[in-house]
């Protein structure tokens, strides 16, 4: 098993939920299930408030993989579902965000990984939904335990105060 394989696991404070936007920042940065969440909270208040339950958008996806540092690239695919994709883009060792839908999975040697686990691609409960985006992770786990501790950047919290002139005067 290579260490890759190893890192490739769902994070320890991993929550239930519809969440796999955040799991799969947190699988492909190798960085806490929490300090997912406050990224994504921090790139986007409006939309990731106190109401948020985890769903995600992939521009922030995006969004958040560039707050943390992480370099990542985009792969343009054809029509195909996530199976295909897998037996026919991947390559050995590299680690994919891929959109399906409105789900969002990591893929890293024929196994994907989202909220509910890890599964062979053959296993998955998704195989058959149609790639949309596909983002290749060029530095996958940087901020794993193993790799020197989580030292990813913290996000910038929301203060939950405006600035806004008339906003302030409007009470």
């Amino acid at each position: 098993m290579t260490k890759l394989n190893q890192l490739f696991t769902n994070p320890t404070d991993q929550r239930r939920g519809p969440n796999c936007g955040v799991t799969a920042l947190a699988v492909s940065a190798g960085i806490s299930f929490q300090k997912a969440w406050d990224t994504f909270r921090a790139i986007n208040p409006r939309v990731y408030n106190n109401r948020w339950k985890g769903g995600t958008y992939p521009t922030d996806q995006a969004k958040a993989l560039e707050r943390l540092q992480i370099a990542f690239y985009n792969l343009p695919v054809e029509k195909t579902n996530l199976k295909n994709f897998v037996r026919d883009y991947t390559a050995r060792d590299t680690v994919y965000m891929v959109t399906t839908g409105r789900h969002v999975q990591t893929v890293l040697n024929g196994h994907v990984i989202d909220q509910q686990g890890k599964k062979h691609i053959a296993e998955y409960w998704g195989r058959k939904k149609f790639v949309q985006t596909v983002r290749v992770i060029k530095e996958p786990f940087k901020y794993s335990n193993d790799a020197g501790g989580d030292t990813a950047p913290k996000p910038a919290k929301p203060l939950g105060i405006t600035t806004n002139a008339r906003q302030l005067m409007l009470f």
